[in-house]
């Protein structure tokens, strides 16, 4: 070892957020600095590795020499020269230890770095088709990672098993079922050889995966669990005093909505649910431009974050539930289209950050993105519930007025089966169902008796009849709506602001928000036109904005939730408003620390407790409370006033239950401890159209409903058992290539499809969805087949499996197994059927033709 005088020595420089963290851990353990030899070693290493060191070693209690951790971490001995190394560590050089890094340091960083840029679950995927073996191990660059980043879950499985999956996984191993990918949980196990490596092992049904040492790294356990808080400030009144709730505390309340600016709101697709775009035939691809991310005071500035688009859509959506990641932070809530932001803005409240950053990790690098949720979306066929027809009906609805929706819907449903109208009708309002095929081939002139056409609207009936039994009526002038507060604070208490297709609405309306169970929680309220909102929203449609004022909020408005809102002139002549809702009883709030003031053990126990609580005490207090309120409701909607003493002591019930009930649902929010169901509270028979086993023969109106649609049941059309094929397409030649090709493919889709099925999930979509990608030309939207300049170079191919299809149908003598060739190859086979049978058509988008059929 060189030795020379403190004031002669060079220091070896490292790289800056090194040195940051070092002058950290000096300040925090009271250490010295670090001698040469330690820094020798740090700048021999990788800078990511170096960095995981040294913020374990600051994290470590009672670190006093940290030149003493840094070599019992690093093997491999190194000799300190005069000057800072400058060329890479040789292969087998120094290295931390496989227990304390994050990610195989063998694989090249260019394709950790393409590892990363993938979503968890892709990247999941991809090492889950590895089995033992790490990146460096496998044939695959970082541009072959890329070009698979933007593939749809079902594409990205069906390419990374391509290249990598059959040849180190059994075919019995291939993740046909993508449950991880939907909003499921899966459970993990890891497991540590004695050799110090790890594998993961991640359960499902019917597959076992393994992963082998792959880490995901967390900057901060503890600020990330807290996601499961929510941060909410305290109300007070004009005098500035805090206002007090039924337990004596501070009530809380959010405050208010954020903003996005309209250029960022045009990259959002407009139709989003549940975070799935129900129309993608939009790609979206990175983009490397900058937003600027404003707070509300008394928040802090985040000056840039990445938004993952670089489309812009025709329309942008008035509302959009967002979650938002940058430099550390967690936030998440609802934006509203604000056009008087400058371009490329977005605007987040305080009570929104859900995880604030961690400043002793200040130089952890992070990543951004705007993620997209929900937003608002065309209303659809707009239908009650059972609890709405019971508060409806106890508000002065007429029993005549459900019972006319009902007789209409069912009359018009039995012609389904032999007047086009009709079936047109039910296969638009339920064309969420089978991607609107039956409606495609309706349109294209396809008789009705076509036998998967016949099977498909037989589904639609049966389900339409389902849900009139559970009292889900049709009702006109009604829309689901989603609702924020009114920004321009001119909204009065008694007044709110909907929007509608042609801008916004005047005069009295219905509002109400499921699932309410109070007598008082259907509002009636004045539509207001508000000339200042244009100036934040312009002509964006399709909401609900509440006011900002009054002694009683109208609902968890600023949360984007959906509200029926109705202007249907029988239900607001008869129904008659109650007093709002005030609680009564005080909930046990729990009293614990906060997750801030947990050390990391404590958090994880106590996250533990909750799991373990959760999942083998699982109380369904809120499921319990609504039945037993409607049956209470149900015979106390039979009574009459001359059994008034009686018609009290059932309210007092459903009071207490409505308590109960909403102290539930609210209790995972307010840390509050959910209370039994009293005894006295359950009833011991329930009204019949509950289909429990102990049941009593309701008479109100949800009884009659009931009974009316289960006596129509036994009239229901039953398809013909005969399946023959549709001429033009039987006598059409189809070469033995397509059959050949088609015929593998529809037996290989059988097999998994079996498997699928066997699992009892939903995977059995995500399979149809691979085979629609089979051909890639098989994947183009309805209005791209239309008019498409090489779609003859389809009909072979459709042609082909439609007579496969058939034939095992035929086989089987089920219209049933028909369908796969329908959601497949539909587009394509409407319209040769058109040709061949030279019809004329006429281009329309599906949201006009809906307006002009169904009003």
């Amino acid at each position: 070892m060189i030795t020379a005088s403190t004031s002669q020595r060079s220091v070896i420089a490292l790289p800056a957020r090194l040195e940051t963290v070092l002058e950290k851990i000096y300040s925090k353990h009271k250490c010295p600095p670090i001698n040469d030899e330690s820094r020798q070693r740090l700048s021999s290493i990788p800078e990511e590795i170096a960095f995981d060191l040294l913020r374990k070693a600051f994290n470590a209690p009672g670190m006093s020499n940290l030149d003493h951790f840094i070599l019992s971490k690093l093997t491999h001995a190194v000799t300190v020269t005069s000057s800072p190394a400058k060329s890479p560590p040789p292969k087998d050089g120094c290295r931390v230890s496989q227990e304390e890094i994050s990610v195989d340091s063998e694989a090249p960083p260019q394709l950790l770095l393409a590892l990363s840029e993938l979503e968890f679950n892709k990247a999941f995927l991809l090492l889950t088709y590895i089995p033992r073996k790490d990146l460096s191990q496998v044939e695959i660059t970082a541009e072959e990672i890329r070009g698979w980043k933007d593939l749809s879950m079902v594409a990205f499985e069906a390419a990374v098993w391509d290249s990598l999956g059959n040849k180190f996984c059994s075919p019995t191993d291939r993740r046909l079922s993508l449950e991880c990918d939907n909003e499921k949980t899966s459970y993990y196990q890891c497991h540590v050889a004695s050799d110090g490596s790890y594998t993961f092992k991640v359960f499902s049904p019917l597959f076992n995966y393994y992963l082998l040492s792959c880490f995901a790294y967390i900057p901060n356990s503890c600020s990330l669990c807290a996601l499961i808080f929510f941060h909410l400030f305290q109300l007070q009144d004009q005098n500035n005093n805090d206002v007090l709730d039924k337990n004596g505390k501070p009530c809380i309340h959010s405050d208010g909505t954020g903003y996005i600016s309209e250029d960022l709101a045009r990259m959002c697709p407009v139709n989003v649910y549940k975070g799935k775009c129900l129309r993608s035939n939009n790609v979206q691809t990175p983009a490397q431009n900058p937003v600027c991310i404003l707070n509300f005071k008394p928040m802090f500035m985040l000056p840039y974050i990445l938004v993952h688009s670089n489309s812009y859509f025709s329309k942008q959506p008035l509302l959009i539930q967002f979650r938002m990641f940058y430099d550390g932070y967690a936030a998440k809530g609802t934006f509203l289209l604000n056009k008087k932001l400058p371009p490329r803005t977005v605007q987040v409240r305080p009570s929104m950050i859900m995880v604030s950053k961690d400043p002793a990790l200040s130089n952890v690098s992070t990543f951004g993105s705007l993620e997209v949720v929900n937003t608002r979306n065309p209303p659809k066929r707009t239908k009650l519930s059972r609890n709405l027809v019971a508060l409806l009906s106890y508000g002065g609805v007429p029993d005549e007025f459900f019972l006319d929706i009902l007789l209409n819907t069912l009359e018009e449903s039995k012609t389904i089966f032999n007047n086009k109208r009709a079936a047109l009708k039910v296969a638009l309002n339920y064309g969420d169902m089978d991607d609107h095929n039956a409606a495609r081939m309706i349109l294209a002139g396809i008789p009705l008796d076509e036998p998967h056409l016949q099977d498909q609207l037989s589904i639609f009936s049966k389900t339409e009849k389902n849900d009139l039994k559970a009292g889900r009526l049709p009702v006109s002038e009604s829309y689901y709506l989603m609702g924020t507060v009114d920004p321009t604070g001119e909204l009065k208490e008694d007044e709110v602001c909907v929007i509608l297709e042609s801008g916004q609405i005047s005069g009295n309306v219905l509002v109400y928000r499921n699932p309410g169970l109070h007598f008082g929680d259907i509002h009636v309220l004045k539509a207001t036109y508000v000339k200042a909102l244009e100036e934040y929203v312009g002509n964006s449609k399709y909401g609900v904005f509440f006011p900002q004022k009054g002694p009683r909020s109208l609902g968890d408005e600023i949360a984007g939730d959906l509200y029926f809102i109705s202007r249907n002139p029988e239900l607001l002549e008869h129904f008659k408003p109650s007093e709002p809702w005030v609680s009564s009883t005080p909930i046990n709030i729990n009293s614990a620390k906060n997750p801030s003031q947990l050390s990391p053990e404590e958090l994880e126990e106590m996250l533990f407790n909750m799991y373990l609580k959760t999942r083998f005490h699982a109380s369904n207090v809120v499921g319990m409370a609504a039945d037993s309120w409607l049956t209470i409701m149900d015979q106390f909607l039979t009574l009459g006033d001359e059994r008034a003493e009686e018609k009290a002591e059932m309210k007092k019930k459903m009071l207490k239950l409505i308590d109960i009930y909403y102290d539930a649902l609210d209790a995972p929010k307010q840390g509050a401890e959910v209370v039994n169901l009293p005894d006295e509270l359950k009833p011991d028979i329930f009204p019949h159209y509950l289909e429990r086993d102990q049941k009593f023969n309701s008479t109100s109106i949800l009884g009659m409903i009931y009974d009316f649609v289960h006596s129509h049941t036994a009239e229901e059309h039953k398809p013909s058992a005969e399946i023959s094929k549709l001429a033009c397409f039987e006598d059409e030649p189809v070469s033995d290539y397509h059959k050949k090709k088609w015929g593998r493919l529809y037996e290989k889709y059988r097999k998994e499809m079996i498997q699928a099925m066997g699992n009892k999930d939903e995977s059995a979509n995500e399979v149809i969805q691979r085979y629609k990608q089979a051909s890639s030309s098989m994947n183009l939207m309805d209005h791209e087949f239309y008019g498409a300049a090489g779609l003859e170079e389809l009909y072979p191919q459709a042609l082909a499996l439609y007579n496969i299809v058939y034939d095992h149908a035929v086989k089987m003598n089920n219209a049933r197994n028909c369908g796969f060739v329908w959601k497949v190859a539909g587009p394509v086979l409407c319209r040769f059927y058109l040709e061949k049978t030279e019809e004329k058509s006429l281009v329309c988008p599906l949201g006009v033709f809906k307006k002009v059929l169904l009003g």
